[in-house]
């Protein structure tokens, strides 16, 4: 991997694309990495003709783990906005609340049933969206329940509650914006948002990058779905399918990692995948010695944890593999892979702490090795 490359997230996940390129033309790991690499820096020539650099958009596509910032999803009743482009019906309103300083990913989608005709599938959808014993859903206005296909949602991965008050000062007077989650740690909505909902854009400050179909000629600026933007001062650009898929599209943090998804992603860093199910985790006695005492504050408050090494060894492995890696880089001081996990981790005070591992990969040994925690 090039020492001076950085890729903030692999969206394998949410596309077919990379599978499909693989199984066609039967693609080595070898080869397979190249390809990657090769897409990534087309991805990054796209962005930087359109007067974008990649490194100015971490903050849209890697999970947030700023104190004073949240990821939230909005809600809107569709039926009760009385449209049929209920989509563009709500982003007329809410795009003019956006802020022009910050960079975030937009996703949205429909909450839809996908376990429509089992038994159950709409109350537990239902539970999962409004009960205060299962999410910290905040009501606005009313709303009828009749399914959860009449609910329209809007995810943003990093505001602050500045700019969400704005929103939500500015939506409420609305009978169909019916409310807003907050969502910081793992939970049963959080991840069965992550399978249904796609995404719109980034909002990197005043310019807001679309997606574009493949045959859209590179230097166009296509705004194929319409959303009004432009008309809030917004500049738009968008960029081709092929780069903006899997190197431009925010992962919602699931519960349920993607083994595909997280093969790629080894792919990427070295010329041969891996699986997280058999990779082992070590955690040096001085690296060990080192956290407890400058990160003391974080450690220390994984209560027992933070004197049995092992134990918290486990947690982390456990954790790992049920996550997606992000930051795929080459470390410039010694060469050494690297990439980072985010865990929500139980606290002595009975809480949830959100943190992100820093962990060194040694491809050949097929094992991680734990190198800092914030």
């Amino acid at each position: 991997m090039d020492e001076k490359m950085e890729i903030f997230t692999l969206n394998c996940r949410d596309n077919v694309l990379y599978d499909v390129v693989r199984n066609i033309f039967d693609l080595s790991e070898a080869k397979t990495n190249e390809f990657i690499h090769h897409e990534y820096q087309t991805m990054r020539e796209r962005l930087k003709k359109k007067g974008i650099e990649y490194e100015t958009l971490k903050r849209a596509l890697v999970p947030c783990q700023e104190k004073k910032k949240t990821e939230v999803c909005l809600v809107f009743d569709s039926v009760a906005t009385g449209s049929d482009f209920y989509g563009l019906f709500i982003f007329d309103l809410l795009i003019p609340l956006l802020d022009k300083k910050s960079t975030y990913s937009i996703l949205i989608g429909d909450y839809c049933n996908v376990l429509e005709g089992e038994r159950n599938s709409e109350k537990v959808l239902k539970k999962m969206m409004f009960d205060p014993d299962d999410n910290n859903f905040i009501g606005i206005n009313s709303s009828e329940y009749y399914n959860s296909n009449q609910y329209f949602l809007v995810y943003i991965n990093s505001i602050t509650e500045f700019q969400l008050n704005t929103i939500v000062e500015g939506m409420k007077e609305y009978g169909f914006f019916t409310g807003y989650v907050r969502i910081k740690t793992a939970s049963r909505f959080k991840a069965y948002l992550a399978s249904i909902l796609t995404p719109l854009c980034i909002k990197a400050k005043e310019t807001v990058i679309l997606m574009n179909s493949d045959e859209i000629d590179d230097e166009d600026n296509i705004n194929e779905r319409g959303y009004p933007f432009e008309k809030s001062g917004f500049r738009v650009i968008s960029i081709n399918e092929m780069s903006f898929l899997p190197f431009l599209s925010y992962k919602i943090e699931s519960v349920f990692a993607d083994e595909d998804d997280n093969s790629f992603a080894f792919n990427a860093l070295y010329p041969q995948a891996c699986s997280l199910k058999g990779m082992k985790l070590i955690l040096k006695d001085r690296r060990w010695e080192y956290l407890q005492k400058e990160k003391g504050g974080i450690i220390e408050s994984f209560g027992e944890l933070s004197q049995d090494k092992k134990s918290f060894c486990d947690l982390i492995l456990l954790k790992v593999r049920k996550n997606y890696i992000y930051r795929l880089r080459q470390d410039e001081h010694d060469g050494a892979l690297m990439f980072d996990v985010c865990v929500d981790i139980p606290t002595n005070n009975k809480g949830i702490r959100k943190s992100t591992v820093g962990l060194k990969y040694y491809p050949k040994d097929k094992t991680m090795e734990i190198v800092t925690i914030t």
